[in-house]
């Protein structure tokens, strides 16, 4: 199981474990693909970490090159020239932002 920060969560990725809010109440069943209604959701309930399952497929946890924030670059800056300087400088910013994240979640 990898505890990911929602900034390194993808569409697509299945949850391992329910996510609930501060009251107890379930918001989303172990086994939910997420969506981008979904982390929307998450977001406005104040949850900052989830439960992703490493053996799930898609969900880009034991994912090679880049690792699981590799997706969600790709489709936030796919109407972008990646090719930029100033657009390849945030890319950049944006993956070190991730493992930062990521190895902060992982603690």
């Amino acid at each position: 199981m990898a505890h990911l920060t929602l900034d390194a969560v993808c569409t697509g990725m299945v949850l391992e474990a329910d996510v609930t809010n501060s009251g107890g109440h379930t918001l989303l069943k172990a086994g939910t693909e997420l969506s981008a209604r979904h982390l929307t959701l998450l977001r406005a309930h104040g949850i900052a970490v989830v439960s992703i399952g490493p053996n799930v497929p898609g969900n880009g946890v034991a994912a090679p090159p880049g690792g699981p924030g590799d997706c969600c670059l790709a489709e936030r800056f796919r109407h972008n020239d990646t090719a930029h300087p100033l657009i390849g400088e945030l890319i950049r910013l944006c993956e070190a932002r991730q493992a930062a994240s990521t190895m902060a979640a992982g603690k």
